[in-house]
């Protein structure tokens, strides 16, 4: 869907990269003071998948790999090469570390143990005696649940912002979120032959097609390095997906991929072109609106009430990177159920309440039965907020659109011109810039100084000067609302 590719970003946020995962490592546990625990060899960085005490003499028929195995030596044999074969059955098991509790069994950790642990390359810790092996446990399991359910909401944010690329910008775009978020290839078959993605995944897709061995049904299927996922819709097959099977998924990246999975047998189910037909309707509606051609009530028909809706206008600010912003547009219309559209800098929208547009200037006002008489309003202080430079202009309370009222306009014009035509004619471009600063600050020669940087009494000469020159008294109250209404548009 053109000018939607950008909603993508939302992802590439959650990609591995953006990520602060809580690491199990032996420096989160050599970094307790509390266990008192020294780092004899290896590296302090090596991750752990779990703390386990065990004191057999072969424990790896317990173990998964990854572990820091925690043991007192008690059923060690005092030989050496039966010291060096128990360290190298660990680093064969792909055990993560050795901890080894000094002040029960041996005094220290035995010369072979040590010695077989550098040739082996697995790092080793000395546990103290008054450390009980339950404390550094208890710590391990801390940090491994802190993971989890870290890497659980990351995962659901992920399934609510990929629910949201379904449905703006279809199936090469939650593909493209899923491989990012996945750091894998994924490719989607659909049931005509066309592939979305690339790569080797790709042609063994086409070889498992040509050899009839796609799954059906609800079955999964795992051949050689691929597992793929039949896309299945009301009565049949839509398609499929398939991805690499190594790295095997973690619990979390499994959730996230049967998500993919849902939305996109979701999205091949439910055609695009109704998103697209929507959007289109709704900018067809919006140019009827400020035109008052069409009436408000029409916004019914996409769950706006036409009383209690919001005009909204805005710009992107002078550092928005406008592919960005665009996106980040669409994506706060879209999340606000809005009817919109974006020409060139400008993004006009109608919500059921205001949004907020990162990297704007935004002008909203209420509808109030009057859309187009709204949507003035909120363009006029979309203009004034790109003009002060802040984000947001209430539409009902801006001075801008208070003045854009056409006998407003006039009145204020036959007084000022003459006024103003009079400080011009003083030939100081300072003393309109210094009287505008002073009127802003309340008529404050301090504040006024401040932002001009310049001296108390030269602003207290400029407004003096400028005083006789428009024959007016600036201590006046009336006079300086008057003034500022004229030097505010």
């Amino acid at each position: 869907m053109p000018g939607r590719i950008h909603s993508t970003q939302w992802i590439l946020a959650m990609a591995p990269e953006g990520r602060s995962p809580m690491k199990l490592t032996l420096r989160a546990l050599l970094g307790r003071d509390d266990l008192r625990l020294r780092l004899v060899n290896g590296d302090a960085h090596t991750p752990l998948t779990w703390v386990h005490g065990i004191e057999l003499l072969d424990p790896t028929p317990y173990l998964s790999g990854g572990e820091l195995v925690l043991t007192t030596g008690q059923r060690l044999p005092a030989e050496h090469d039966e010291c060096r074969a128990y360290v190298q059955r660990l680093a064969a098991h792909d055990v993560g570390a050795l901890g080894f509790g000094v002040g029960v069994g041996h005094d220290t950790v035995p010369d072979a143990v040590a010695l077989a642990c550098v040739e082996f390359g697995l790092p080793l810790l000395v546990v103290p005696e008054p450390t009980p092996f339950v404390s550094i446990v208890r710590v391990g399991a801390d940090y491994v649940a802190e993971a989890e359910r870290r890497a659980l909401r990351h995962t659901v944010e992920f399934q609510r912002r990929l629910t949201r690329v379904a449905l703006r910008d279809g199936t090469e775009a939650v593909v493209s979120a899923a491989r990012t978020f996945l750091e894998r290839p994924v490719v989607v078959l659909t049931a005509d032959g066309a592939a979305v993605g690339e790569g080797p995944v790709v042609d063994e897709l086409f070889h498992l097609q040509a050899a009839g061995r796609l799954p059906r049904g609800r079955r999964v299927l795992s051949a050689d390095d691929v597992e793929v996922h039949p896309l299945i819709g009301q009565a049949h097959e839509h398609g499929w997906l398939a991805t690499a099977s190594t790295p095997p998924l973690g619990p979390s990246e499994r959730f996230a991929l049967q998500h993919v999975v849902s939305c996109l047998s979701l999205l091949m189910e439910t055609p695009q072109r109704l998103t697209q037909l929507r959007d289109d309707l709704g900018r067809a509606l919006l140019h009827q609106l400020e035109e008052g051609r069409d009436s408000p009530g029409e916004l019914t028909h996409f769950g706006l009430s036409p009383d209690t809706a919001f005009a909204l206008v805005a710009y992107p600010t002078a550092t928005a990177r406008p592919d960005v912003w665009r996106a980040q547009a669409e994506q706060a219309s879209a999340e606000a159920n809005a009817i919109f559209r974006i020409d060139g800098d400008e993004l006009v929208a109608v919500a059921p309440k205001p949004i907020t547009v990162p990297g704007s200037h935004l002008g909203h006002a209420g509808l109030g039965g009057d859309a187009a008489g709204a949507l003035e309003r909120a363009r006029s202080a979309a203009r004034a907020a790109r003009r002060r430079g802040v984000p947001v202009v209430d539409g009902e309370a801006a001075l801008d659109v208070v003045l854009a009222q056409p006998a407003i306009e006039r009145a204020v014009d036959a007084w000022a011109g003459p006024v103003l035509q009079r400080l011009s004619d003083d030939g100081s471009e300072s003393l309109r810039v210094t009287v505008t600063a002073f009127l802003r600050h309340g008529g404050s020669f301090d504040a006024t100084a401040r932002e001009l940087k310049v001296h108390r009494h030269t602003v207290s000469s400029r407004v003096r000067r400028a005083q006789e020159a428009m024959g007016l008294d600036l201590a006046d109250p009336d006079v300086r609302a008057l003034l500022w209404l004229a030097l505010a548009r």
